[in-house]
């Protein structure tokens, strides 16, 4: 019997590490996504990273956000247009900085150029329901 119960155990935590990992490679794609957009177009980067979890709405489902911190001398109408993708966000000033706090950013950002945030979003990361729901099993999704 302790052996079952161990093997439950050692199974449980594997199934829900594998989740955990999947979860944060989705995410890491969606950062990568990003940083390749701004390797094209030239722009520095601060810092970038990718987060999976619950952020907002109610009810079950992972949230999947790829972030990266640039810095740049063109306007954000200009900044837009490079970034034009669906579930693309960005922002400077105040609201970046509050977005950054928002998703536990702690780094000091130098002050010395513009500095602006890139968002990627996404709710769910695959079109199988399925498998998708089996992603939705990892703790941060509720």
């Amino acid at each position: 019997m302790k052996k079952i119960i161990i093997v439950f155990l050692v199974i449980t935590f594997l199934f829900y590490g594998s989740v955990m990992i999947i979860n944060n490679a989705i995410a890491a794609m969606l950062k990568h996504e990003l940083m390749n957009i701004t390797r094209n177009e030239n722009i520095s980067v601060v810092d970038s990273f990718a987060k999976a979890g619950k952020y907002s709405g109610s009810g079950n489902g992972m949230q999947y956000r790829g972030v990266v911190i640039i810095e740049s001398n063109r306007s954000l109408e200009k900044l837009r247009e490079c970034y034009d993708k669906d579930g693309v966000e960005i922002t400077s000033g105040d609201r970046a900085k509050d977005i950054l706090k928002r998703l536990g950013y702690s780094k000091q950002i130098s002050n010395n150029k513009e500095i602006y945030v890139v968002i990627k979003e996404q709710s769910s990361a695959l079109k199988n329901r399925l498998i998708q729901t089996l992603l939705d099993f990892d703790i941060r999704a509720h």
